[in-house]
């Protein structure tokens, strides 16, 4: 109740300013007890109303899906294209400001926090951004085969404590790689969090407010508050706990 219905972050974000983040986050929930239930095409059709919501929740698929069935990724995948047939007429526009989004939030650029404060030091190379958001890929892509490729524990308490926990690592590295300006963005963690209640994913939805002080999105001063204890308690959650193990932690 702490983490998710009374956190301050989600009460501001969702009942004070209303953002469709709820929707996704609650879809997302769905998400996560059809997979915890092995109802993988469940699972899929939950996410894919979540996706469509807010595009950030795909990062949980890998927590979701496991090697070989065919009916979470099946499912997912049709209902957002059915979601986006609806208004096919619109031909490529239906994608609204997608395309330009990556553009003006400066993604791989002066956008991203790591960008920002490797820029205090010195001049960075043309090619920075490009070299970041190839290596952000690749090491999330390398935690999705990981998370994909162990098996859940057959108790179901365990296996909705496995999956929560391997959301709230791929929601967290996301955050991690992204940086991202708006602390609603960060809610994302709060559901997996209940049954995952790492000092990384807490620290990060309690010191969001912070990024308000920041609204030009310009200063690295608020941004260090916020990310560099996160990527800190990250890294202490690794070394402790590492990701394969069954008892990994965050």
């Amino acid at each position: 109740v702490l983490i998710l219905a009374w956190n301050p972050l989600v009460v501001w974000e969702f009942a004070g300013a209303g953002h469709i983040d709820a929707a996704a986050l609650g879809l997302s929930g769905l998400a996560l007890v059809a997979a915890a239930r092995r109802y993988p095409a469940a699972a899929g059709l939950a996410l894919a109303g979540a996706v469509l919501c807010k595009l950030l929740p795909a990062a949980l698929f890998p927590a979701l899906w496991r090697r070989w069935d065919a009916r979470t990724p099946l499912a997912c995948a049709g209902v957002i294209a059915v979601g986006y047939a609806c208004y096919s007429g619109a031909g490529w526009r239906v994608l609204g400001y997608l395309p330009g989004y990556a553009s003006e939030e400066g993604l791989g650029g002066g956008g991203v926090f790591l960008l920002r404060l490797a820029a205090q030091l010195g001049p960075l190379p043309h090619w920075a951004g490009v070299a970041y958001a190839g290596l952000g890929l690749a090491g999330l892509l390398a935690l999705a085969l990981a998370v994909s490729r162990h098996p859940l524990p057959a108790g179901p308490a365990q296996r909705a404590a496995r999956i929560c926990r391997d959301a709230l690592w791929l929601g967290a590295a996301t955050m991690a790689v992204l940086s991202p300006h708006y602390p609603w963005y960060l809610t994302a963690l709060a559901l997996p969090a209940v049954l995952a209640p790492r000092p990384a994913a807490l620290w990060l939805m309690l010191s969001a407010p912070v990024l308000y002080l920041d609204p030009d999105h310009d200063r690295v001063l608020w941004p260090s508050l916020v990310f560099l204890p996160f990527v800190m308690l990250l890294a202490l959650g690794l070394v402790r706990r590492p990701l394969p193990s069954s008892q990994g932690g965050l």
